[in-house]
């Protein structure tokens, strides 16, 4: 599993690379690119697709981006757990019941 410093870095750069796309379909929506227009339809539907696509491996990391947090959160709160444990009496666990 990726660490969460990597996938903050990979979801910015998934980030940039939506915005890329983002002005190139404007560009095409402007006929600024004359030979984009010609194939406007085609490029505008592909260009759609791959944000569709780059919006999936946002979520995608973002969701791994929440999992190794809360293994993070986890692993701490047994720790803490574990040191509570260690700190008690060891008669607490030697109670009889009547």
């Amino acid at each position: 599993m990726k660490s969460a410093q990597a996938l903050q870095k990979e979801l910015l750069t998934l980030h940039r690379l939506l915005q890329a796309h983002y002005t190139q379909i404007e560009s095409h929506k402007s006929g600024v690119n004359l030979v984009a227009a010609l194939f406007s339809s085609n490029v505008r539907r592909q260009s759609l697709q791959t944000v569709a696509n780059a919006r999936r491996e946002i979520e995608y990391t973002i969701q791994q981006i929440q999992d190794v947090q809360e293994d993070q959160i986890a692993a701490l709160f047994l720790e803490c757990w574990e040191e509570e444990l260690a700190n008690l009496p060891s008669s607490v666990f030697l109670s009889t019941i009547e």
